[in-house]
């Protein structure tokens, strides 16, 4: 039976692209607009003709297929990137701007180190149970003319490269690092799919031509395809690739960086490998293996439970009950209530109120009442709560409070994923609620960089042009598993619209409730949004004599 569901999802994901139509439902318009900062100026930097290389360094992907040749000139390090001995990227910069000047300058290497590991993880929970860390390494011990100490660490995978800077406990004073210098200068011309701002979905453009895009980059030639992205950011501003023709792409920071102390580890710069688009997908899960840690137990985090989430419209006691009766027939792990539950309620305005105090539960609400009704029916309740209240009020006392409702998750809206300190802020808030064992989604301009191991309650992220966006396209979905899901899990908020016994398409959708349905197979999330909006009720009422069906198994896990 489940097989067949599968199929008949699939089918139903597959005809459904060409249906016409627009609009936006009103219910799910944004509250404010969740904008780009300004990034800093693209410079792009060369080789002087003048530098000559010092020392070669090679490193081969564990099948000898993929080969990395690092190279060290006056100033510089650099890098060079081939496959079946087909060059994919020339001579490349690999360098950070620091407060004093450039990361390379009068760079020194005093040693080297060179290791390689095979090994088996098993996940939590994900599209696959196990990923294989397979990679040799390559450590370039290093030191530049302002006494900073680093390490530059390269890994070859079979399924592609990685490559993050450590600055180590020999450094005394903090460092400043203010801008991302590492290019990818392509040795062919490839179709890249740039999201140019977030949440605006993908637009096919060519390297040679100059465009500025949010990562993951996916990129497709003639010979191969490509995935840009970064693995292990909980600390450091976001990047974004910016091409400036001549199919030269360069890494610019999004927003801006706080001062940090030595030893810390920047973000891993990631390229997924594959002959074509569908190897980019098999291939993803390698960023896995860059943030794994040894010490992680799993015994420790078997309270994580992924599951299929019902998102509660009516804000009151007996809305509350309702939901979690529906959520009960239907094996559903979590029922949510979404903005408009606490404070001064729901509205832009009354969000950005700073009167709207997210421990203060709106008139008709009895939160005790429903979380209790929820647990005698085996029901988590996840609460949303907007950035304002969690820059505002004190979250270990917000977070006390929740726990002492039994509430089992949360999920955080309009929150700060560009800078150092708004991720810093997110993977705080993360890890506190760890500590009181509730599961997170942390929504809009986030998105996950493979920390499963570090951060296991963190069960998904949008950083997605979602169904808030009802008139989104077959052709936008059909992007998304090689784009954004290259990166890891989304919560594009599923949605069924219209589901009156007569139903007809309404004029603004632009997919069938049968294309619905299928991306909830094939959009992976651990908390999956099946039902985003509606009320209980239009779910269970006869449509043109049939009653839906909802599959019985939890989607997102093993």
């Amino acid at each position: 039976m489940k097989n067949l569901f599968l199929t008949i999802a699939f089918l139903s994901w597959l005809i459904s692209f060409n249906i016409s139509a627009q609009s936006i439902n009103n219910r799910s318009q944004r509250y404010y607009v969740d904008t780009i900062p300004q990034a800093p100026t693209f410079v792009e930097a060369s080789l002087k003709s003048s530098q000559i290389t010092q020392e070669n360094y090679s490193l081969l992907s564990p099948d000898e297929n993929i080969q990395i040749l690092v190279n060290l000139s006056t100033d510089y390090i650099t890098y060079n990137l081939s496959k079946n001995s087909n060059e994919i990227i020339s001579q490349s910069i690999l360098n950070y701007i620091i407060t004093e000047g450039n990361l390379t300058d009068g760079i020194k290497i005093s040693s080297i180190n060179v290791d390689s590991k095979d090994q088996t993880i098993d996940l939590l929970f994900g599209e696959n149970t196990t990923v294989r860390n397979n990679y040799n390494e390559l450590i370039l011990h290093c030191s530049n003319q302002y006494n900073i100490a680093f390490d530059v660490i390269f890994r070859a995978y079979n399924e592609g490269i990685a490559f993050r800077v450590y600055f180590t406990e020999d450094n005394t004073s903090n460092i400043n690092v203010d801008n991302d210098q590492i290019q990818f200068k392509l040795s062919n011309t490839y179709t890249t799919y740039v999201e140019s701002s977030n949440e605006q979905g993908y637009t096919a453009r060519s390297t040679t031509s100059s465009f500025s895009s949010l990562i993951p980059l996916t990129l497709i030639g003639n010979n191969n395809s490509l995935c840009i992205n970064e693995a292990g950011n909980d600390n450091y501003a976001r990047a974004k690739i910016t091409g400036s023709g001549n199919n030269n792409l360069q890494t610019t920071l999004l927003a801006t960086n706080n001062s940090m102390v030595a030893p810390f580890y920047l973000p891993w710069r990631l390229i997924v490998i594959g002959d074509n688009i569908n190897d980019l997908y098999r291939n993803k899960d390698f960023i896995y293996g860059l943030t794994y840690s040894n010490n992680f137990d799993p015994d420790q985090w078997d309270w994580v439970q992924p599951g299929k989430v019902f998102r509660c419209l009516d804000i009151s006691t007996q809305g509350g009950k309702d939901a979690v009766d529906f959520c009960a027939k239907y094996h559903f792990k979590y029922m949510m209530f979404d903005a408009g539950w606490y404070g001064l309620g729901y509205g832009q305005s009354k969000e950005r109120d700073p009167d709207s105090d997210p421990m203060d539960v709106v008139d008709g609400l009895n939160m005790t009442e429903v979380t209790s009704y929820a647990a005698d029916n085996g029901i988590g309740v996840i609460l949303y709560i907007n950035k304002v209240g969690w820059d505002l009020y004190n979250n270990q006392k917000m977070l006390d409070l929740y726990k002492s409702w039994h509430i089992k998750g949360i999920k955080l809206g309009f929150m700060d994923a560009y800078s150092s300190s708004g991720n810093k802020q997110i993977y705080k808030i993360i890890q506190m609620a760890a500590e009181r064992q509730m599961v997170v989604n942390v929504h809009d301009n986030m998105r996950p960089t493979g920390m499963i191991f570090k951060y296991p309650n963190l069960l998904t992220t949008e950083g997605i042009r979602g169904n808030e966006y009802i008139n989104n396209t077959g052709d936008h979905t059909t992007l998304l598993p090689f784009t954004r899901f290259l990166t890891g899990a989304g919560d594009y908020t599923i949605r069924y619209i219209g589901n009156d016994p007569n139903y007809t398409i309404p004029p603004y959708l632009n997919t069938t409730r049968g294309h619905q349905l299928a991306l909830s197979v094939m959009f992976y999330s651990p908390l999956q949004h099946i039902f985003w909006g509606g009320a209980p009720g239009i779910y269970t009422t006869p449509c043109r004599n049939r009653t839906i069906w909802l599959p019985a198994y939890s989607l997102g896990s093993k």
